[in-house]
């Protein structure tokens, strides 16, 4: 699987989250609006709506009826999660789950009482995308990180599985 750098934020209480990507790096949502040779960042702002954007594309909103992305903090209840066990992973002892969605949605957490987030795949469109955890921090993020972005108002281009 390839190796992504990016930089993830989440806050709950504000369902919120932002993916900033380093250049050539994306999920499947910058690519749907044409972004791949370029930073980008996915944000599910704190308006409930979701907006990408890169330097020499602009921000645009996307409309779709999988948007905003925000993961819910019990997205492995919701989804009936099934427990795969204790495991080895980026040499860190793990306890897996694995919840099915749109795709296959693995997740390993720290087997300690902060069970820190150490690993996610999932094998969306027949493809692995992995994510290995490198640096975590328990801090809750600034809420500036999640607001809409200033003249973020254009559509997103309407592709296929993407935006509308």
């Amino acid at each position: 699987h390839p190796t992504w750098d990016f930089s993830y934020y989440y806050d709950w209480n504000l369902k919120a989250e932002r993916y900033d990507h380093d250049e050539g790096q994306h999920i499947d949502v910058c690519r749907v609006v044409g972004i791949v040779n370029e930073a980008c960042t996915v944000l599910s702002a704190v308006d409930g709506q979701l907006y990408v954007s890169s330097e020499t594309k602009g921000c645009c909103h996307c409309v779709a009826p999988w948007a905003p992305l925000t993961m819910l903090p019990d997205w492995l209840v919701r989804n009936n999660a099934t427990y795969l066990g204790r495991s080895t992973e980026n040499g860190q002892e793990a306890d897996g789950w694995v919840a099915y969605g749109s795709a296959a949605n693995r997740y390993w957490a720290s087997i300690d009482e902060e069970q820190r987030f150490i690993k996610f795949s999932d094998d969306k469109f027949g493809s692995v995308k992995q994510w290995d955890i490198r640096t975590y921090h328990a801090d809750t993020p600034s809420a500036t990180l999640f607001d809409k972005p200033e003249a973020c108002d254009a559509r997103c281009p309407a592709s296929p599985n993407g935006c509308q």
